[in-house]
């Protein structure tokens, strides 16, 4: 962005302008007129914050849905209270809030075989909280138990994932496959717990 589009986006007169550009000297870069973010994690920041607000304006729903299901972004929003209630506030847009947490059980999905790491620990912590959040306590109930399980709480584990799959049982069916998954889960803690 240029710094004639920069000052009329920001409606600054070219008097005011001075004091406005020294205390953004130190964020931007400029490139042959063209300013830009000096560090990625401000670009990352603005995008997190800003992103979703102008696809909401603009009426892209699918494009914010989209946006909202990718991950970083995800914890980015997650890391502070505003985040928190703007990613609420932009999901219960969708209405069905069911869509919320099969959105990001897909892309649990790709930690399948690093189910312990950081990250995975992580974002689960932040997706029960989510879904805490978000009045979706089956979910809430299973992420928290799958956090347990990757800190080798392996007793609360299966506690939550047995409550997890009372409240599927009643909501989903035995049938249903969250229901089954929950159930797999608490047969494969019993094995530890007994084992222990």
């Amino acid at each position: 962005m240029s710094e004639d589009e920069l000052r009329r986006l920001v409606n600054i007169p070219s008097a005011k302008w001075s004091p406005v550009y020294l205390s953004l000297v130190g964020s931007l870069v400029n490139r042959n007129g063209i300013y830009n973010f000096f560090h990625d994690y401000l670009r990352q920041a603005v995008e997190a914050e800003e992103l979703p607000f102008l696809l909401y304006e603009a009426g892209e729903m699918e494009s914010l849905k989209e946006t909202l299901s990718d991950l970083n972004l995800f914890q980015q929003l997650m890391a502070t209270e505003q985040g928190k209630y703007d990613l609420i506030h932009y999901w219960k847009l969708f209405d069905d809030f069911n869509e919320v947490s099969k959105v990001y059980k897909e892309q649990l999905e790709y930690f399948n075989g690093n189910r312990q790491s950081e990250d995975f620990l992580k974002l689960s912590k932040s997706l029960a909280q989510l879904f805490i959040d978000l009045s979706l306590l089956d979910d809430a109930k299973y992420n928290l138990g799958t956090v347990y399980f990757a800190s080798n709480h392996f007793a609360r584990a299966k506690y939550q994932w047995q409550e997890a799959v009372k409240v599927f049982e009643c909501l989903l069916g035995v049938e249903h496959c969250n229901t089954i998954a929950a159930a797999d889960a608490v047969r494969e803690v019993t094995v530890l717990v007994n084992s222990n």
